[in-house]
């Protein structure tokens, strides 16, 4: 820019000010004055920015600064916005979605699985809907039914629900 070149007129980050941890956000400015280019940093605990893309390891917040560079006519500017990235929900699936038990015979260790492709549980627990047969017990922190059936009973259906404490606001 050339001494004494002109202000340029207000630079705003116009892109998304927060999303779920691991997703990306296409940075994108409105405003500014001339021709020059914009670039982007960022500040903040696993915050990146890769091709105009801004994604975060973590959950937390992170400092963007948009320069727009002056021109022969404009000064440069600059502005900042603050992007929280929050903790994505947990999404639990037990499989298979169902099971028979025989009288008798202990359940296998590994007869279901829970498994989770969201956010992390934390101080979280399970609850079962419903009474299971003598002999089996619930572990409310693992979700898991163990023992061995003493008595028969018609099919029954369950449901086994998870509450996580600890889960962020979103």
């Amino acid at each position: 820019a050339l001494s004494g070149a002109t202000p340029q007129a207000a630079l705003n980050i116009t892109s998304s000010n927060s999303a779920q941890r691991g997703t990306q956000i296409t940075l994108t400015t409105s405003g500014g004055s001339g021709s020059g280019v914009v670039t982007y940093t960022v500040v903040g605990a696993g915050c990146s920015i890769t091709s105009g893309k801004l994604t975060s390891t973590q959950s937390g917040t992170c400092t963007v600064t948009a320069v727009k560079q002056g021109d022969a006519t404009y000064q440069s500017i600059s502005t900042t916005q603050i992007v929280t990235f929050n903790e994505p929900k947990p999404k639990l699936v037990i499989s298979p979605a169902s099971i028979v038990l025989d009288s008798g015979t202990a359940v296998a260790a590994n007869v279901y699985g829970i498994s989770n492709t969201g956010g992390a549980i934390t101080a979280g627990s399970y609850t079962l809907t419903g009474t299971l047969p003598a002999g089996l017990t619930f572990d409310s922190a693992t979700g898991k039914i163990s023992g061995t059936p003493t008595e028969t009973i018609t099919v029954t259906s369950y449901t086994i629900t998870a509450s996580d404490s600890g889960c962020k606001p979103h």
